[in-house]
């Protein structure tokens, strides 16, 4: 690294990370946003349906920040339901002002668009590059380790995702096992127009369904899963999957994803809209979940945590993961800008003022 000290190093370029980079950066302030896989988003296989309220936040990238985005389709019908595996209730609502800034996304395509945008406000980007440690000096972090070498800065904000591992390495978990899901999804390439007439929509339009499975039986033995599976529309393929309790996936299932994943396909609700779809893609994740009841230490002299790691999400109505992450960022963004005007330190205390109390009062 030609510089080594930054006004804030962002650990992360999610959802959180991103938005995080951007406010920063457009203070004026020097921002570096380190990044592990090879490109932001390479390593994430998230649904994804992504709320990007927080984005187009004029502190963040701003309200035209959507232009151009290469999001999937602008969500505009969202349908939930229960079924035990033979039957299904459930209801559907469509309205393109109910869902504003909620899109269908690729990760992988989408994530790098917005860590570009932070590049372009000024923000100076490093993917490619994991995060070892953090650095300590005189009781406060004070930069990272990464492996290319050490980066300094007057605040870290680690946004490192769902797996945690930096906050598990550095001692800031406050519940030794925090509740994990296991998130599994495919990609199903249909035609666009195919699409459309199977769900109802304009082209360019996108829908989003959730359904919670319960005690469903499978091979003549009940699974006990409790699980949720979701279906969403991208411009030509559709996103399925579903995500399951670690806790309860390895008491109640034995066998493996992709068995799991072929009988989510004939589910009522789900088998209709992907009959004939041919499988493109496969992933899975970890997905932390517990709330701010098992969130980690989540600011210290020098540091804020935000992203998955708060295992921060809104289940009901709607699944709702990325707006509470980007949050996250744009509250540190707004908490980092009044330390500068103020002249502030970024110590624990501040940083609680400014970021933490502000993550406690809103609607995350």
């Amino acid at each position: 690294m030609e510089r080594v000290h930054f006004d804030v190093i962002v650990v992360g370029a999610g959802p959180a990370g991103v938005t995080a980079a951007a406010g920063v950066a457009r203070t004026g302030a020097s921002v570096l946003l380190l990044e592990a896989g090879a490109y932001a988003g390479a390593e994430n296989w998230s649904g994804c349906v992504y709320f990007a309220e927080n984005l187009v936040h004029p502190d963040a990238f701003g309200p035209e920040a959507m232009d151009g985005a290469p999001f999937e389709r602008a969500v505009v019908r969202r349908g939930i339901g229960a079924t035990d595996g033979d039957t299904m209730v459930g209801m559907s609502h469509q309205d393109a002002s109910t869902f504003q800034h909620c899109y269908t996304v690729l990760r992988p395509a989408f994530d790098p668009w917005w860590a570009e945008r932070a590049r372009q406000l000024g923000a100076t980007v490093m993917p490619g590059t994991t995060v070892t440690s953090l650095i300590r000096r005189g009781g406060r972090v004070a930069g990272v380790h990464t492996e290319r070498g050490p980066a300094y800065a007057d605040v870290v904000f680690l946004a490192e995702g769902d797996a945690s591992h930096l906050v598990r390495y550095e001692g800031l978990e406050r519940v030794q096992s925090p509740d994990f899901m296991q998130g599994v999804k495919v990609v199903l390439n249909l035609p666009a127009s195919e699409i459309d007439r199977r769900f109802g929509l304009a082209p360019g339009e996108g829908a989003a369904w959730e359904l919670m499975v319960r005690n469903p039986s499978l091979a003549g033995r009940s699974l006990h899963l409790n699980m949720g599976a979701f279906l969403y529309t991208n411009r030509d393929s559709l996103s399925l999957g579903y995500v399951v309790p670690l806790s309860n996936l390895a008491k109640n299932f034995k066998g493996n994803h992709e068995d799991l994943l072929a009988w989510v396909r004939t589910l009522p609700g789900i088998a209709e809209y992907v009959e004939g779809a041919e499988v493109s893609a496969f992933g899975t994740k970890l997905i932390r979940t517990g709330g701010l009841t098992q969130a980690p230490i989540l600011v210290e002299d020098g540091l804020a945590v935000g992203g998955s790691a708060c295992g921060l999400g809104i289940d009901i109505p709607c699944p709702n993961f990325t707006g509470p992450a980007s949050a996250t960022g744009l509250y540190f963004a707004q908490a980092f800008r009044d330390m500068a005007r103020t002249g502030k330190p970024p110590s624990a205390a501040n940083l609680t003022a400014l970021y933490l109390d502000r993550l406690r009062q809103s609607r995350y």
